[in-house]
């Protein structure tokens, strides 16, 4: 059998126990993870619903409460009816109820159209009147037919007025409203729910709500208090798969269930796909292996393996005799062309075996030439290096003059800096007194205004005063007109005359104080501009200081440059000097290996001739 064959069979029969192996661990594996994530969604699914639910009737009671709290009604029960009405409108139309209404204590019920007439929900023994007055709050009542046949249920509250009852604001919720809102949530249509007693409140069948389910599914009453549970049932012929999420805060169970058969029919499905994917996975790898052994192996090989490997062997003995006859590929194409290289190598060795030993000689004769040349050349260099050093300690003298020049410029720089950076900072100073007593000067006029302002307000209350004093006096004379009756006025009216002079005194010192204020005022504004005036003088002053010090600082700049390009000169010389020296040193010292080199190329001249001798010798194995 061919190695094609064999590596054929081979990695057909490996792909094949792959191939099943994934087939059978994918399907154990996706039966296994489809049934538990169909269970996880209907778990999912019944507590989202769960909470949903609750969720919505909470925010019934919430707004029913907040209703309670807003009717216009007193302790004694007294209502302001146009109010309510208003109330129960508006819950009517915002909230999704069938109908809102309100019962006051004695019985008597609203609802928007007023007060219904022949009518008392206390004569009446309605549930959710006898429960909330009998002190329950946030009542659902059991469903019941409205008038309009629908099944519906009363949400109340107790309305509350100083601790007492005075009234029961409430909602009517449709039972079908409630199936829809549950089918919007989600849309499995597979579900009930029910309360504590089984009672039906919506399922996937209308006639069954208000049925028992614990009748109509006995193996739901086992695990009706077990939230989050779930269990197979036979129903109808088929097996059913159902779980549950129980609403605490309503007390109702939410079921969502399906059949078994759904759940697995996802598993087959994928089982037969698999297959089918397997068999065409299985065709697909062994054409891509027979292309791969075809193109990757025998293409780039070019044929059997034993014939290249025969081959190779008789070319390590010499044998340089096969040759191509066209149409060869890959390694033994490669192979032929090969030795066909090699044999022209082979001969051309020969040459140059020949080659080498007639130039080998020649060098010989070169190389004694090359030593003698390079003993004259190697005296010249020593004297030239002598010569290099004297001129060296010159240039590095010149250096160090220059540097310290540099370094005297470069420290008269460093103190005019400072003496600028001192200057400037003087100039800032009095730059910013200059603004600060400008700010004061502003400060003491604004001053002055206002204590002419205060001089105005005291002319103004001075004038008040006066005219206060008449007419005190004025209220005396007419009190003693008025004899007997008018005695305790008079009083009144000396009280006050008493009163307004004091006033006329007081506002007389403070007129007083305010003039001397006035007057240090001006003088302080004074004293301050003329401060201003030097601090700007001085301002002026130390200006041309610093304009005096940055010209002072340009010049030693600029000698400091000068002596810093000098200073480079002359390092760069000495460096270039120093190369210079190190440079023939280096000549000098190449000259004498040229001499030991050129001893050692007589030498290896003699031993190229004779490997060239044995080259030839090699060769001779080759036949072709």
């Amino acid at each position: 059998m061919s190695a094609k064959n064999k590596i054929l069979l081979t990695i057909g029969g490996l792909f094949t126990l792959v191939i099943l192996f994934i087939v059978g661990s994918g399907y154990l594996s996706f039966s296994s993870s489809s049934e538990s994530n169909y269970t996880d969604k209907l778990k999912q699914e019944a507590s989202l619903i769960a909470s949903g639910v609750e969720q919505k009737m909470l925010r019934n009671f919430d707004v029913l409460k907040m209703a309670a709290n807003a009717i216009d009604v007193d302790g004694q029960g007294e209502l302001n009816v146009d109010q309510l009405v208003n109330t129960l409108k508006f819950m009517e139309g915002n909230y999704g109820v069938v109908s809102a209404f309100y019962g006051a204590a004695n019985g008597d019920t609203y609802r928007t159209g007023g007060l219904i007439a022949n009518f008392n929900a206390k004569s009446a023994g309605r549930e959710w009147y006898t429960r909330i007055m009998a002190g329950e709050s946030s009542v659902m009542t059991t469903p019941y037919k409205a008038t309009s046949g629908k099944l519906i249920m009363s949400l109340v509250e107790p309305v509350k007025r100083q601790g007492r009852i005075v009234g029961i604001i409430g909602v009517n919720v449709g039972l079908d409203e409630l199936t829809t809102y549950i089918k919007e949530l989600s849309g499995n249509n597979h579900l009930y729910v029910n309360r504590k007693d089984g009672y039906i409140i919506s399922a996937h069948k209308p006639e069954l709500i208000g049925k028992s389910l614990y009748q109509l599914r006995p193996s739901y009453a086992k695990y009706k208090n077990q939230s989050g549970s779930s269990h197979t049932y036979q129903a109808d012929g088929d097996t059913y798969f159902v779980v549950n999420a129980i609403s605490q805060e309503l007390g109702w169970t939410v079921w969502s269930w399906e059949k078994q058969d759904n759940i697995m029919a996802a598993s087959s499905d994928n089982l037969k796909s698999s297959i089918i994917l397997a068999i065409i996975a299985l065709l697909i790898s062994l054409g891509v292996t027979y292309w791969v052994v075809m193109r990757l192996m025998y293409r780039p090989i070019g044929g059997e393996p034993t014939v290249i490997e025969n081959m190779v062997k008789n070319t390590a003995k010499g044998d340089l005799s096969p040759v191509a006859k066209g149409g060869e590929i890959g390694i033994l194409g490669a192979m032929l062309i090969m030795i066909a290289n090699l044999k022209d190598t082979i001969k051309n060795i020969h040459q140059s075996a020949e080659t080498l030993e007639t130039a080998s000689t020649q060098m010989s004769d070169t190389s004694s030439q090359v030593k003698t040349s390079s003993e004259s050349q190697m005296a010249q260099l020593e004297q030239a290096a002598t010569a290099m050093n004297e001129m060296s300690v010159s240039i590095d003298e010149v250096a160090r003059n220059a540097l310290k020049a540099s370094d005297s410029a470069k420290e008269a720089n460093t103190y005019s800096d400072q003496g600028l950076v001192v200057v400037n900072d003087m100039n800032q100073s009095v730059v910013s007194l200059v603004r600060s007593i400008e700010e004061v000067v502003e400060a003491n006029i604004r001053l002055e205004k206002e204590t002419q302002s205060i001089g105005q307000v005291l002319e103004v209350i001075d004038g008040l005063s006066e005219q206060t004093n008449l007419l005190a006096l004025n209220a005396a004379i007419e009190a003693a007109r008025a004899g007997e009756h008018g005695r305790g006025f008079a009083v009144v009216a000396d009280e006050v005359r008493n009163l307004a002079n004091k006033t006329k005194e007081s506002t007389t010192a403070i007129t007083d104080t305010i003039q001397h204020l006035q007057n240090e005022a001006s003088h302080s504004v004074e004293l301050m501009r003329e401060n201003m005036n030097n601090a700007q003088v001085t301002s002026e002053k130390s200006e041309v200081a610093s304009q005096a010090l940055q010209q002072i600082q340009t010049a030693v700049s600029h000698i400091l440059d000068m002596n810093t390009q000098i200073a480079a000169a002359v390092e760069e010389q000495s460096h270039v000097a120093a190369e210079i020296g190190a440079n023939v040193e280096e000549i000098n010292e190449l000259a004498r290996s040229t001499v030991a080199i050129s001893d050692k190329n007589h030498a290896r001249s003699r031993e190229l001739t004779e490997i060239a001798g044995s080259m030839n010798k090699s060769i001779q194995i080759f036949r072709w």
